[in-house]
């Protein structure tokens, strides 16, 4: 299978706070009781950590597919963010 290559650092460094949006709206819906909200904020963007870390190369495609079926429910548009670092069409597409 092919993968897409690292991100860059620019692409890291934006990730990085995209996830840490993430992670302080995961907070904010924790304390609020909301524990549906966060779990599926978390549960999209819990392998970014460790997946542009990967020197082989990763997936941009899975990435984007986790955040793309988060529902409208979630207040932050998350693949529009993703969209900005990745632009659709840079990267392999479905795989």
């Amino acid at each position: 299978m092919e993968l897409d290559p690292p991100p860059t650092s620019e692409q890291r460094a934006a990730l990085s706070q995209l996830i840490y949006r993430a992670l302080l709206d995961i907070r904010a819906h924790a304390a609020r009781g909301d524990a549906r909200e966060a779990f599926l904020i978390a549960d999209a963007l819990h392998n970014l950590p460790v997946a542009v870390h990967r020197p082989e190369g990763w997936l941009v495609a899975w990435a984007r597919r986790d955040l793309a079926d988060l529902p409208d429910s979630v207040t932050c548009d998350y693949l529009a963010e993703f969209d900005r670092i990745f632009p659709p069409g840079s990267y392999l597409e479905e795989v």
